[in-house]
């Protein structure tokens, strides 16, 4: 073989996807989440084993495009609009979603906190943790008990304020000033579910290999919204949860363009929206830093955080500790500790309930572990996995595997996968690539063959990120 078929053969293997990889990791993640989106409340045992699968497909997705890649190879450009035309068709679905939401009075609780806890910061100057934020009762709820006309919850005076962190409102006050009723949020998911679609995209696109990032991307956006019950939840039923992951798409977009100040104010805001999942965040990016930044970049960072945090949330924390201190944080240990029947913890015999709690933190710990023990590999797309994977199993044994719990990570599993699977061959790639460049400079570059085929292991000020599998 020649020089020249030598580079045909190397420019085709960059340029194509695993086609058959991509269609069986899509099938199946199609399948867990429209199955969870169809059957919820009620049905805990196929919620969990669902979650169980997905967490499975994202890790095990570079085998699989390993094993499936030499299978149908097809081009990048090709996938790309193949995918472009199913993402396209679900945006259809999500439309026609939002077309029968739009003027409807009916919103879950979540939505219509969200927008009453704007109106009384913003409109009335109170505390929305020490006002009626939260529409739902708590009566006959565990740890709730009442004092002379008072509601305590773990001793704790509860005035029914708002369950989320105050970022979580705020993001939502620009289509609450200038649209009408509670229209104004579903036009804000709206907003929300774009950016989230276009940070998807940009995040696989830079992660993947050059000449397979736009599959890469249009992968990632396609995953994201091809989940019938994405569009219901968003519109129909005015959950609030998708805007964390478009602050966390946009933060580690930021880290792969060095702009860690805005990273991490990012990052502050999504932990400033809801406790999870960042405060799985918090040690997977705070171990990132401290293997591949320079201290000045960590500095950034974390002053980022710090100040966004004091900006945001504390104000609202010192305004009134303890009501704050109710309405969020004893709220959940509350309503959790009631549960519902969309986790499996329900349906386990009693007496291992408990067991059932700790297998999954000692899951969920031997993921992090195992990732962040030293001298191993953390790439940005294993930070992100690692962020999806723990944040779904902690949902899967909690007490309670709700929709709007899977919205704040979604995006990120995406990505994960999306750049797992057309990097999946980036040695053979890389190998091409210098077998190319040995015909093409002669055999005094031979000694370099190594440095070709060989990854970088670390970023550091790099602009280009890490591409370690």
């Amino acid at each position: 073989m020649n020089a020249g078929e030598h580079s045909a053969d190397g420019a085709r293997a960059r340029e194509s996807v695993p086609a058959i990889a991509i269609l069986v990791v899509f099938v199946a993640w199609s399948i867990f989440w429209n199955v969870i989106g169809a059957f919820t409340f009620g049905w805990g045992p196929l919620t969990f084993a669902c979650i169980a699968g997905i967490v499975v497909l994202c890790e095990m997705s570079p085998a699989i495009g390993r094993r499936l890649a030499p299978r149908v190879r097809v081009s990048a450009r090709a996938v790309a609009i193949v995918l472009a035309c199913v993402t396209l068709a679900w945006l259809v679905w999500h439309g026609v979603t939002l077309s029968h939401a739009l003027g409807s009075g009916r919103m879950v609780d979540v939505g219509l906190n969200t927008l009453e806890a704007g109106r009384r910061f913003f409109d009335l100057q109170g505390n929305p943790y020490a006002t009626r934020c939260q529409l739902l009762g708590v009566a006959g709820a565990p740890h709730v008990t009442y004092r002379g006309g008072n509601t305590l919850m773990f001793g704790v005076p509860y005035y029914y304020g708002y369950p989320y962190y105050p970022v979580q409102f705020l993001v939502y006050e620009p289509a609450r000033i200038l649209l009408p009723g509670i229209d104004a949020l579903r036009w804000a998911n709206v907003a929300f579910l774009v950016s989230g679609m276009g940070g998807a995209f940009w995040l696989a696109a830079r992660l993947a290999p050059r000449t397979r990032s736009l599959a890469a991307g249009s992968l990632a956006v396609s995953l994201t919204v091809g989940i019938w019950a994405l569009g219901f939840g968003l519109f129909r039923a005015g959950l609030t949860d998708f805007v964390i992951a478009v602050l966390l798409l946009y933060g580690v977009l930021a880290m792969t363009y060095e702009q860690h100040a805005t990273a991490g104010a990012l990052f502050a805001l999504a932990l400033g929206c809801k406790l999870l999942p960042g405060a799985l965040l918090v040690p997977i990016v705070g171990v990132w830093y401290a293997r591949h930044a320079a201290r000045q970049a960590r500095w950034r960072c974390g002053v980022a955080a710090v100040v966004t945090l004091l900006v945001t949330v504390v104000p609202f924390v010192v305004w009134n500790p303890a009501a704050f201190l109710s309405a969020t944080t004893l709220y959940y240990l509350t309503k959790h500790a009631a549960g519902d029947d969309s986790s499996l913890y329900w349906f386990v015999p009693s007496f291992l309930r408990l067991p059932f709690l700790m297998l999954g933190l000692a899951i969920v710990a031997t993921m992090v572990a195992r990732r962040l023990r030293p001298r191993a590999p953390l790439s940005i797309v294993d930070m992100v996995a690692l962020v999806f994977t723990s944040s779904m199993v902690v949902t899967g044994f909690n007490k309670m595997s709700h929709l709007n719990y899977f919205w704040a990570v979604l995006p990120l599993g995406a990505v994960a996968i999306a750049v797992r699977l057309c990097a999946s061959e980036r040695g053979a790639e890389s190998a091409a690539g210098a077998i190319d460049a040995l015909h093409t400079s002669g055999p005094k570059d031979q000694g370099d063959l190594r440095s070709l085929t060989t990854l970088p292991s670390r970023w550091d000020r790099s602009p280009v990120p890490p591409f370690v599998q």
